[in-house]
């Protein structure tokens, strides 16, 4: 079934639902009913590689309106969410400044989110629309949370959970909107998972992603991924593992490659100590290399961001990341601090270490801030010539406001 042609069967169904009456005034009165909201994220930022252009300094302003109306014809209602994104008096980065070094945050205004929700069948959600879609722990499809501009998904997604203990999900996804306020048009990316809670302080997901991008040759960035992820608890201890397997899909039909995560951690007195592992698979002759799909990269190998090419399947050497974790609260603060060690995955050279720290705190109603840094040093025999060879460094300080 094309594309199109599916987005227009979607179409007639929730027209279909929306049309038992011609009467205005449940839509007039879901409007009147509605439930507004606002978001403002002030972020100051800094970002220095070394060898690039000048160090790079932001203060840029996120302002985000939305609206959301109150269920009308066959429990459904509307969500339109817009989004501006731009610097408030200093902007000495690209994009806005090409001698500087970059800041991802370009400026920008955008329609985030507008969708359409229906909750008419027994247990079920469908969305149709341009939508936030996060998955498990963002590792392979998110929202990118941390950057002004998030990413977002013209999409249908239903979620049902009838059956007692499982959730299955199913979607298709036909444009994606970036980071960088673009838009990337897709013959499909199709989810479908399982999540099953049947087990105490346990869950489990099973999933199968076939993301076919436009071109029609072998080189497109065509891939079936399946995977499994779990995440339990016993007392103080809990622990998570996922492991994804790729295969070419479509277009592709080179072979793919494999990921493998797992964090355990114990918390004793309130704080949190764990050991972490990760492992994302480089190109062989025969295999490309693993590919992140849409994943919210930021929030894994390292606050620095020196291995975004894993979304897109570009990081040739794969990567092997170790790392140790301690978090916890004192006096109304959160404190965190991670410490990484990267190597290749295919040679087992290192690549660098990373020390990432954060303090955050409630600062009124409403109101929270943070503090964050991330620090990569480059190991001395990394010779690839690319980012990861240079050091880095980054801090950031944040007010969010929602009302």
């Amino acid at each position: 079934m094309s594309s199109k042609l599916f987005r227009l069967i979607l179409v007639v169904y929730m027209a279909g639902l929306l049309v038992p009456t011609v009467d205005a005034e449940p839509l007039l009165d879901a409007l009147k009913n509605g439930e507004p909201s606002l978001n403002l994220r002030w972020s100051y930022e800094t970002a220095d590689l070394e060898g690039g252009t000048k160090a790079a300094s932001g203060l840029i302003l996120r302002t985000r309106l939305g609206y959301r109306t109150a269920p009308f014809w066959s429990q459904t209602t509307a969500f339109l969410h817009f989004q501006d994104v731009r610097p408030t008096g200093l902007q000495d980065y690209a994009p806005e400044d090409a001698d500087f070094d970059t800041i991802a945050d370009p400026t920008g205004t955008a329609v985030y989110e507008g969708y359409l929700e229906n909750k008419a069948l027994p247990d079920t959600q469908v969305r149709l629309g341009r939508q936030e879609i996060i998955l498990d722990n963002h590792r392979l499809v998110g929202n990118i949370g941390w950057r002004q501009h998030n990413q977002s998904f013209d999409a249908v997604l239903v979620t049902n959970d009838s059956l007692a203990d499982l959730k299955f999900i199913v979607g298709r996804v036909w444009r994606v909107k970036t980071i960088f306020n673009t838009e990337v048009d897709l013959e499909h990316f199709v989810i479908l998972e399982t999540v099953y809670e049947g087990i105490e302080e346990h869950r489990l997901s099973f999933y199968n992603f076939l993301l076919d991008s436009r071109g029609g040759t072998d080189s497109d960035r065509d891939l079936s991924t399946l995977g499994a992820r779990i995440t339990g608890s016993g007392g103080p201890v809990s622990y998570e593992a996922d492991y994804s397997a790729q295969s070419g899909y479509a277009d592709n039909s080179s072979d793919g490659g494999t990921m493998l995560n797992g964090f355990v951690s114990a918390t004793v007195v309130g704080v949190k100590l764990g050991v972490g592992y990760g492992e994302i698979s480089g190109a062989t002759n025969s295999a490309r290399a693993f590919d992140t799909l849409f994943s919210t990269a930021h929030a894994f190998n390292g606050w620095a961001d020196q291995f975004p090419a894993t979304n897109g399947g570009n990081l040739t050497n794969g990567l092997k990341d170790t790392y140790l974790h301690v978090d916890g609260t004192v006096a109304g603060y959160k404190l965190l601090a991670r410490f990484h060690q990267f190597q290749q995955e295919s040679e087992s050279d290192n690549y660098g270490s990373e020390l990432d720290l954060l303090v955050a705190t409630k600062l009124a109603e409403n109101l929270k801030g943070l503090i964050k840094y991330a620090g990569y040093v480059a190991d001395s025999g990394n010779d690839l010539g690319d980012n990861t060879a240079s050091n880095k460094t980054l801090t950031w300080v944040r007010l969010e406001y929602n009302f």
